[in-house]
């Protein structure tokens, strides 16, 4: 099942705040922050998922996976694929298809660095030579 991303889900124009709705043993890395704080959010097809749409995946996560805690910051909009924060490893991010029983991670980073130059690579290969991307709040109605 292919969760559509609204504009709602990405992090475009927000802001990642430490409060109280996060699970008490996260904390948003100063780096994650740094990037948002950029306008760094867009590296299709990895999106980076607004704070909001963090907790309500974040609560989806627990009731499909209750043996792991895992904190989502990124979807990949041409799958079920997520990035999230592992609370067993501090600072490292898997990744893998939420839906798909069992949990299998599909890729593993030693740091959140390490993952934002991997979505960079996907960005880059994942459009034809000589195609843009524009977002679909930005594209024109005709």
């Amino acid at each position: 099942m292919v969760r559509q991303i609204t504009s709602e889900d990405v992090a475009v124009g927000i802001e990642l705040h430490n409060t109280s709705d996060l699970p008490e043993w996260f904390k948003y890395p100063a780096r994650l922050q740094s990037v948002v704080n950029e306008g760094l959010v867009d590296f299709h097809p990895w999106h980076m998922l607004s704070q909001d749409a963090a907790i309500r995946w974040f609560a989806g996560l627990r009731k499909r996976f209750p043996d792991v805690e895992l904190f989502p910051f990124a979807q990949r909009t041409d799958g079920d694929e997520i990035a999230c924060f592992e609370r067993i490893t501090p600072g490292s991010v898997v990744v893998f298809e939420d839906f798909n029983r069992p949990l299998h991670f599909n890729k593993r980073f030693s740091s959140f660095e390490d993952w934002v130059r991997s979505a960079i690579e996907d960005m880059l290969i994942f459009e034809d030579e000589g195609c843009v991307w524009i977002p679909p709040e930005k594209r024109v109605r005709s």
